[in-house]
């Protein structure tokens, strides 16, 4: 997609970056990981919340004090897709200061600012 200018064409990541918003794949990172938050938190309804699991990482050193999600072996490509693979994955990657946040609405904020920031430097 290509926006019209006086002065020539704009790409639409140009055009996303200049009205400061992200892209849909970014968006949908985004609120796939404040969906593993809620899970792990209990904000969501029962069966959502035994999705998840913590596994201690124990052959990294820098890694051993964080805990990260256990992420299911998947036989398949779409198992592979599925919102409990791909949203443990999303999560582990998140910094620990944004895992760690004591409220949704300041999880929301530092995850928003993350996913932005991150697509800025793409």
């Amino acid at each position: 997609m290509f926006l019209i200018l006086e002065n020539g064409y704009l790409s639409s990541t140009e055009a996303y970056k200049k009205i400061q918003w992200y892209p849909i794949s970014y968006r949908i990172d985004y609120t796939t990981t404040l969906l593993v938050y809620k899970c792990l938190n209990g904000l969501v309804p029962k069966y959502m919340t035994t999705m998840f699991d913590y596994t201690r990482n124990t052959r990294s050193r820098v890694l051993r004090e964080k805990e990260l999600l256990k992420i299911p072996y998947a036989r398949t490509e779409l198992h592979k897709h599925s919102f409990r693979i791909y949203g443990a994955k999303l999560f582990n990657n998140l910094p620990s200061n944004i895992q760690n946040c004591a409220n949704v609405s300041s999880f929301k904020k530092l995850s928003s600012q993350f996913y932005y920031n991150k697509f800025l430097t793409t």
